[in-house]
């Protein structure tokens, strides 16, 4: 039995409003805080930016890798392909020369040998 489990993301979003009826100074505070959420929602950002980076770079290398090696390995399956049983092949080229010779040597043969 499998079970499977969904993650899933939830986010709050924290702001200061900007009230008018407070004092300047607390208004400031109010958009400085705001200010450091966005800085640091945009580090994390940047973080995953960079990670997604790395990993999609990692993920190419892997697969250039894995391309590489499959190339290879069908490079030397074809050759054994065309290479492989070739002594055999010379033999049986060889035969097939002595029998045709023979086939039309015969008159030739024949009249030698009376």
């Amino acid at each position: 039995m499998k079970l499977s489990m969904a993650l899933m993301a939830a986010r709050a979003e924290v702001w200061t409003p900007d009230k008018l009826d407070q004092p300047i100074e607390k208004r400031i505070d109010g958009i400085v805080q705001n200010l450091e959420r966005i800085r640091s929602a945009q580090r994390e950002h940047t973080n995953l930016i960079d990670e997604l980076k790395r990993g999609y770079e990692k993920h190419k290398k892997e697969v250039d890798e894995q391309t590489k090696k499959l190339e290879n390995e069908i490079r030397t399956d074809l050759e054994s392909l065309h290479t492989s049983d070739l002594i055999t092949s010379l033999v049986g080229l060889i035969w097939l020369t002595v029998g045709i010779t023979m086939s039309t040597m015969a008159p030739e043969l024949y009249r030698w040998l009376k």
